[in-house]
């Protein structure tokens, strides 16, 4: 599957004087120009070392680490790290400094589901938090969920024994996971061979090595590690030939319809995975993996048994005459279907299609977790977010020319903050989260003179908050985290003296919730989170006394949930997290009962997505993550409580914004997928096919 690429020579030396690095994580996801920092676990110096650029010492991370044999990093800085001879795998925090155990049992060694035996390499999916643990002496590679110390076994036998054949492992060293696929790849290391193993699969097959231990370009002595660049290209460390190995992807059957064998393939664009096609009911539209949003109109009578799967990445077949597409009822990975199957005389197209996203022009910067914000004027403000560390730019769209204009940054960077519109026209952005600290700074923007002005500050500093505009005006903050703990407290901001004053505590902390003003002037929290457990408990803020009271709580805890007011006055919630697994559940709360309901669950499980009331009145729900970052699309009707399936966005994204436009479209902007800040917006809208390409 691939070939060698030459050695490269004359390597530059980051770090120094290490005695005996082990592995090592390089974190390029930093809110300075001073580079990459790199975090080394040393062996025989029992702990985890971290080097910034140009550093002449390494300072240790928490506490021992002893055999100190895999390291790794989230998107939270919390550092995670394998101690070896005890037999588990630690988590240092950066915001508390408190060591924790995260795996394993301590100087326990052993094979059920809740021990390990001398863990290796740790890999961390940045989106989910889930991560992968090498468990190299019970011959295994062990998934687990954020917060449990219950492994799931995702590569190698049920067995603690090694072994040569497909299903089993030997002793290995290294682990990286595809975060769209959740498909697994090994350093088998006493097999010297690299092994994938595709998702519930219960053997693998090698794509490296696999020839006996030798010095060859094709062999391996002792592979202890691996990881892919972003063109899919293998590196691993073999150690006892004492050299890294480079092998090069070949894409000579790129799965796009310009450049295969089969160019006159039908091609769905902007269609849903099995939308029909053609008039032939047994074709349906099948998403290739290597474009924004189009697909081949096949037909779907071929057996599953009979395909095979796609490239590690992803995006390649190396079967003639095949492209590689998304099959999701014959496998969750992406499969190699014959092109011969997508053609028109087999699947006469049916009337043109209509697409419901058009992509727009991307904005000026990447951004994710900003704010987006419309206007009087019917633009629409975007502000601060996170890339590579917390930034403080703003830009303004213009619906009419759907174009973006650099404007004024902000006086603060931050990220996780909140935007609220005021009834002067000016936006209040408060708090978030720049570079590692907490804000309680706050600022207005004024369209009119398009310029930033600090205000009053708010008592506390604090993220993941949430602010309602008040029926008098006034602006409403509640809870988030900040300096250390998770907050109860709120606080009022008073736009006509521009100061902040507090107000009644809520009677839960809570980060990561929702509040919605009801016709009746209160305002209803719901969910969140307090460390990693999530809520179900909702409560009732009430203006004109400054108090709060409980009302009934959810059906289910969540948290990175949605609540719309809907046109009845019930508030819709939708999906969110519980941190063991993403959420499809919907309910309705009824202020007059102040009860919940269940209602119609949505068709794709999600979190940190978007909910925009529409002008219909039905709820328009966006992106997210399960796992990896979605496309999905799907609206709700508040008339028959069911939710329908739309055509899915352009690009895959959660942690972004929508917008409800006063031509009616929806405007979704930034986001992130697979841990990279986007730049892309798109609109919801249908238009005719012969407007594809204006």
């Amino acid at each position: 599957m691939f070939s060698l690429n030459q050695p490269s020579t004359g390597g530059t030396t980051a770090v120094f004087k290490v005695a005996e690095p082990n592995k090592i994580y390089v974190d390029d996801d930093d809110d300075d120009d001073t580079g990459p920092t790199i975090y080394i676990a040393v062996f025989v110096g029992n702990r985890v070392e971290k080097w910034t650029k140009g550093a002449t010492h390494g300072i240790q991370i928490g506490d021992e680490c002893r055999s100190c044999s895999g390291v790794s990093v989230d998107r939270e800085k919390n550092v995670y790290m394998s101690e070896s001879d005890r037999h588990r795998v630690l988590k240092w925090s950066p915001r508390t400094n408190t060591t924790t155990i995260v795996a394993g049992q301590t100087d326990e060694r052993g094979s059920s589901s809740e021990q390990l035996s001398n863990p290796e390499a740790i890999y961390i999916d940045q989106t989910s938090g889930i991560f992968y643990v090498a468990d190299s002496h019970n011959n295994r590679i062990q998934k687990l969920m954020k917060d449990s110390l219950e492994a799931i076994t995702v590569a190698g036998s049920k067995t603690d024994s090694p072994g040569t054949d497909v299903g089993s492992l030997a002793d290995p060293t290294g682990v990286w996971v595809d975060e769209e696929t959740n498909v697994v790849y090994v350093a088998d290391t006493l097999n010297n061979r690299v092994e994938r193993w595709l998702p519930d699969a219960s053997k693998g097959d090698t794509i490296a090595g696999g020839f006996g231990s030798g010095g060859a370009e094709n062999q391996f002595n002792t592979p202890n590690d691996l990881t892919f660049d972003s063109e899919g290209n293998l590196y691993v460390s073999d150690t006892w030939n004492h050299r890294i190995q480079l092998f090069r992807i070949i894409d000579n059957h790129p799965c796009t319809p310009t450049s295969t064998v089969r160019p006159e393939a039908q091609i769905c664009q902007d269609a849903a995975p099995y939308d029909p096609c053609s008039t032939n009911e047994a074709c349906s539209c099948l998403p290739l993996r290597n474009t924004n949003n189009d697909g081949i109109c096949a037909s779907l009578y071929v057996k599953c048994s009979e395909l095979i799967s796609c490239a590690n990445n992803n995006r390649t077949c190396y079967r003639p005459g095949h492209l590689c597409v998304n099959h999701s009822r014959c496998h969750s990975t992406p499969l190699c279907y014959p092109a011969n199957m997508a053609l028109p005389a087999l699947c006469p197209p049916i009337s043109p299609m209509k697409k419901k996203w058009s992509k727009t022009s991307s904005m000026n910067h990447t951004r994710r977790s900003h704010t987006a914000t419309e206007l009087i004027n019917g633009k629409v403000l975007v502000a601060g977010g996170f890339d590579n560390g917390a930034i403080s730019n703003a830009e303004l769209y213009d619906p009419s020319t759907e174009t973006w204009t650099t404007i004024a940054s902000m006086n603060d960077a931050r990220g996780e903050h909140t935007a609220s519109i005021l009834m002067n026209g000016k936006v209040l952005i408060t708090g978030g989260l720049a570079s590692h600290d907490f804000l309680n700074s706050s600022e207005l923007y004024d369209p009119s003179t398009e310029t930033w002005t600090t205000t009053g500050s708010m008592t506390n500093a604090r993220g993941e908050h949430i602010t309602s505009i008040l029926p008098d005006g006034k602006v409403l903050v509640t809870g988030g985290y900040g300096d250390g703990h998770w907050l109860n407290s709120a606080e009022l901001y008073d736009p006509s003296t521009e100061t902040w004053t507090t107000t009644g505590s809520m009677n839960n902390t809570r980060s990561e919730h929702t509040s919605s003003v009801l016709a009746n002037g209160n305002v209803l929290v719901t969910g969140g989170h307090v460390s990693r457990d999530p809520l179900a408990g909702a409560e009732l803020y009430d203006p004109p006394t400054e108090t709060w009271t409980t009302t009934s709580s959810m059906k289910s805890a969540r948290s990175e949930h949605t609540a719309s007011v809907l046109m009845n006055g019930k508030v819709l919630v939708a999906g969110g997290s519980n941190y063991s697994y993403s959420l499809n559940s919907a309910e309705l709360y009824d202020p007059s009962t102040q009860t919940w309901t269940i209602t119609g669950s949505m068709n794709h499980a999600r979190w940190k997505h978007t909910a925009s009331v529409l002008k219909n009145g039905k709820v328009l729900v966006t992106g997210g993550f399960d796992h990896s970052a979605l496309n999905s699309a799907e609206i709700y009707d508040p008339s028959t409580e069911l939710w329908t399936t739309i055509g899915n966005m352009n690009d895959a994204r959660g942690e972004h914004a929508a917008s409800v436009l006063t031509n009616e479209k929806v405007l979704v902007t930034g986001g992130s997928r697979g841990g990279m800040a986007l730049k892309s917006a798109e609109l919801h809208k249908l238009i005719a096919l012969d407007d594809r390409h204006r």
